[in-house]
């Protein structure tokens, strides 16, 4: 009997032992399911509030094209839209309404943000023609669609803006391109051409904008002498004249600058049917 009590006895304190390890498990289970819930909660509201802050802080209005834009073709209102767009990019690269009859420089897909690098920075005018010149001196660091300032230089080392913040079209061989130019932007390089072309030892030549989308143009200070005025007048033919001599003596100084960068890259070394230095290129 006492051994059956003692089993009956020992039995219940088993079954207690285990029922407070299985509710002290169970707790700290439960503790453990809170604890991993509310940090998983937290991470994914911080995640929420990241995105929301950075869709925030990267919500731009732009304009944006309603429908497939070709190059030239030009910015109007009703081709574009504003609305709303996630774009990390500062606004100041977007266009504006300002930007508006400017001419697209690449074919723009429906529905895309416009850029201002995306258009001429030039406004069309009922009087702007597509000049080409092949009489200015291009910088080599001058590429198609960069936007210059068109200068003359003397030769006593006088220095005029002609023309102000103008795209480069159509460039070829550093020795030809194309301007966009009104009626009184083309007389000022017709006079410009002339004046070289009596004056003869000066050049007309390019200044590159660093940032053109947030660079002003200046204002022209080249005045036409009258000098210039008269021949013009007396001569129609003159400025085809100064234009051909300018574009001539514009080659000539283009190859002389290949002859001597050729030169420069020879490669030389003793030897020769009578002995001496014989180069090859």
């Amino acid at each position: 009997m006492r051994i059956r009590r003692k089993m009956k006895k020992s039995t219940k304190q088993y079954i207690a032992v285990a029922m407070s390890m299985i509710l002290i498990l169970g707790g700290s289970f439960a503790f453990l399911l809170i604890h991993v819930t509310r940090q998983i909660n937290a991470t994914y509201e911080m995640g929420l509030q990241e995105k929301e802050n950075y869709i925030s802080s990267n919500t731009r209005t732009v304009f944006c094209v309603t429908k497939d834009i070709t190059a030239g073709e030009c910015i109007t209102p009703d081709k574009v839209i504003r609305k709303e767009v996630l774009d990390s990019r500062n606004e100041e690269v977007f266009i504006t309404e300002v930007d508006f009859t400017k001419a697209a420089l690449v074919d723009i897909p429906e529905g895309s943000p416009v850029t201002k690098t995306m258009v001429n920075q030039e406004s069309m005018t009922n009087d702007q023609r597509i000049v080409e010149y092949q009489s200015i001196t291009i910088s080599s660091t001058i590429e198609e669609n960069d936007v210059v300032d068109i200068r003359i230089c003397y030769p006593d080392g006088e220095d005029y803006l002609i023309l102000s913040k103008k795209t480069v079209h159509d460039l070829k061989d550093m020795t030809s391109c194309s301007l966009w130019l009104n009626e009184e932007e083309l007389l000022l390089m017709s006079s410009a051409l002339v004046d070289l072309y009596l004056f003869q030892g000066g050049k007309i030549y390019t200044t590159k904008y660093i940032e053109p989308t947030i660079q002003d143009g200046l204002l022209s200070n080249y005045i036409p002498s009258k000098e210039v005025a008269d021949v013009i007048s007396k001569d129609p033919n003159i400025i085809e004249t100064a234009s051909a001599y300018l574009s001539e003596q514009q080659r000539e100084e283009l190859e002389g600058r290949m002859e001597k960068s050729d030169g420069e890259e020879s490669i030389g070394y003793y030897g020769g049917e009578n002995g001496g230095y014989v180069y090859e290129k």
